[in-house]
């Protein structure tokens, strides 16, 4: 009797581990995509490889993407709005500066009270050598 109990004992404990592998299995299956979720998903690979194989060749085949008129335009806007910024900030640090002096106040604190906020503030500097306005 105590022989055929140990024999169903371990006859327990073998099907016990079969079925906790067993569950572990389905989960690992239940997690994975479908077949159809995986076509789709690999045909939104492929479109999107598509797409940047076709940006590839547009970049690489020297094709221009902007005449050189619209680039010394775009540079010359650039320079001119630049130059517009760069003075409209001068001249604001200066009244900002006066009203400062007015109060008796230092520039910071006038600039605390009425909410103000620089460009290195907001994370934004102009780069004139580059040409481009960085986030900082």
């Amino acid at each position: 009797m105590d022989a055929s109990i140990e024999s169903l004992e371990a006859e327990r404990k073998k099907i016990s581990a079969l079925l906790s592998s067993l569950h572990a299995e389905r989960k690992t299956l239940s997690e994975a995509l479908t077949d159809s979720e995986l076509k789709k998903r690999i045909e939104g690979l492929n479109e999107e490889v598509n797409r940047m194989s076709k940006r590839v060749s547009t970049i690489e085949g020297g094709t221009e993407l902007a005449s050189k008129e619209e680039i010394q335009q775009a540079s010359k806007n650039f320079d001119k709005y630049a130059k517009v910024w760069v003075d409209r900030k001068r001249k604001c640090m200066d009244a900002v500066e006066q009203i400062g002096e007015g109060m008796e106040k230092k520039t910071l604190v006038v600039m605390e009270e009425f909410g103000l906020e620089t460009d290195e503030e907001c994370g934004v500097k102009l780069n004139k050598k580059s040409k481009k306005v960085e986030k900082l």
